[in-house]
């Protein structure tokens, strides 16, 4: 049974319903869920910036249902159970050796936020994007459980719904389009091929399908400029000090940064909005 959604934002707050059940077939299997976040839920006027809103270490979705920002906090009402994670990668294929890093953006100064150097070959952006997804799911599934608040920024909220936001095609697609179809083809291309990463991408399908369906989980392709806070971690995974895992501990300092720009975009799309 799916919970119930939580909605909060300086005072205001509704219960939409829980996720609709789940139909199976004839054969008794169930449909593949639909994992492409549509962002065409909010209206026109929402900017991208204001589609999610930052709360306690979280980046959350914001409720589309709302018709005014907050006059103190300058944000929508927002969603506690939806959590929005921003996931990158970028490889220097020009380097000697080439040096591939991945960004892990949960929110503002969360101790979960990752930046990080990857050690280990193939050296590609599709492999470091997977691994990118691959760490968000794992971290959602190992915290989803906390019920009650226990240190630093543990998740003290049930979950409703998961959305990967990243400005990687291959990511998105790969489990919002492809995925379904490789895995009807016995994880074959339409060409018969096998397919590539493949051992990755069985390991995100267990992972969704995991959490599914009690939490929605859905990928959100978006520009890199929406994406900013986890581009940042991994221009920082790739530039910063290092520990000897890979990981950045200076990357702290960063989310600051991307706070203020995002602060920045949000103050830029409402004066553009009352001019209008």
């Amino acid at each position: 049974m799916s919970r119930p959604l939580q909605i909060e934002g300086c005072g205001t707050a509704h219960s939409p319903p829980a996720h609709p059940p789940i139909i199976k077939d004839e054969n008794g299997e169930e449909p593949p869920m639909n994992r492409l976040f549509d962002p065409t839920v909010y209206p026109k006027s929402f900017k991208p910036a204001e589609m999610t809103v930052s709360w306690d270490g979280w980046t959350l979705l914001a409720c589309p249902d709302s018709q005014v920002q907050c006059a103190s906090c300058k944000n929508h009402p927002f969603h506690r159970g939806c959590v929005v994670i921003g996931v990158s990668a970028k490889c220097l294929n020009n380097s000697e050796p080439p040096k591939c890093a991945i960004g892990v953006f949960y929110g503002m100064k969360n101790v979960l936020n990752v930046a990080s150097e990857i050690k280990e070959a193939p050296f590609t952006e599709q492999v470091a994007i997977l691994r990118a997804c691959i760490i968000a799911l794992t971290h959602i599934i190992s915290n989803c459980q906390v019920t009650k608040p226990k240190k630093g920024n543990e998740m003290a909220f049930p979950l409703h719904t998961v959305v990967i936001r990243s400005d990687s095609p291959y990511l998105v697609q790969g489990v919002t389009e492809w995925m379904p179809k490789w895995k009807l083809n016995g994880w074959k291309t339409a060409k018969g091929q096998p397919v590539a990463n493949e051992s990755m991408w069985r390991l995100i399908d267990v992972w969704i399908r995991q959490l599914e369906p009690e939490v929605l989980v859905q990928f959100w392709h978006v520009p890199k400029n929406i994406n900013f806070p986890a581009s940042y971690l991994t221009l920082y995974g790739l530039h910063g000090p290092k520990d000897s895992d890979g990981s950045s501990p200076g990357f702290m300092k960063l989310t600051d940064s991307s706070e203020k720009k995002e602060k920045s975009n949000k103050k830029k799309g409402n004066k553009k909005q009352s001019r209008d």
